[in-house]
């Protein structure tokens, strides 16, 4: 069987799918959650190594209130401002950009249920945008009949 893992289509369907999804919520004024990979995350200001370090591998945030307002949506990641806690206890602000390939999975507080709901789930280890594009590389030159002149 084939595996479908390295398809660079899958990650493709997978990022406008995390999207759609996105947009719909913010549509419907819904507050969500999203759970990503914080090493293809970007932050503006860059936090320093111990804030960096607190937040994880594996980041989740969720978004409500001032944070779901400042939402903007673009066509390979979406962005939003965030208030995070140094270590000395200062609050600080910061624009939050997360590419959709680094989302892991969006997640939403329905009131009939007492715990968050995944409605997106990757399951695909998260490569980083490199990788995906050597992956690209890697078939095309193994299939240069698919290139067009």
């Amino acid at each position: 069987m084939k595996s479908i893992h390295n398809n660079p289509k899958i990650y493709n369907i997978l990022q406008q799918h995390a999207k759609e999804i996105i947009e719909l919520l913010q549509n419907q004024e819904v507050s969500f959650s999203v759970a990503c990979v914080t090493s293809l995350l970007d932050f503006v200001p860059s936090l320093n190594y111990d804030l960096y370090q607190k937040i994880g591998r594996i980041g989740i945030f969720v978004l409500s209130g001032y944070s779901f307002e400042s939402i903007e949506i673009a066509q390979t990641f979406f962005a939003f401002e965030a208030g995070l806690t140094m270590s000395n206890g200062e609050d600080i602000g910061t624009m939050i950009k997360i590419p959709y390939i680094a989302i892991l999975q969006i997640l939403v507080q329905d009131d009939t249920i007492s715990r968050p709901v995944p409605i997106f789930i990757n399951p695909f280890e998260v490569q980083e945008e490199s990788e995906i594009e050597d992956s690209i590389q890697a078939i095309l030159s193994k299939n240069l009949h698919l290139i067009k002149h």
